[in-house]
């Protein structure tokens, strides 16, 4: 059974739940950080370690 995601990723999408880059990012006015992308979105480790 292949994975599902939870967040809607379009079908073209590099990202979907079976391909998970890892990376680090910076929004803006904050430091860097550790995310994973899904889809067209990147999901802040950081705030998935403090819970």
């Amino acid at each position: 059974m292949p994975l599902k995601s939870f967040i809607d990723v379009p079908r073209e999408s590099h990202f979907p739940i079976q391909n998970l880059p890892f990376g680090v990012f910076k929004p803006r006015d904050s430091a860097a950080r550790v995310g994973v992308a899904i889809g067209e979105r990147i999901v802040d480790l950081s705030v998935l370690e403090e819970k």
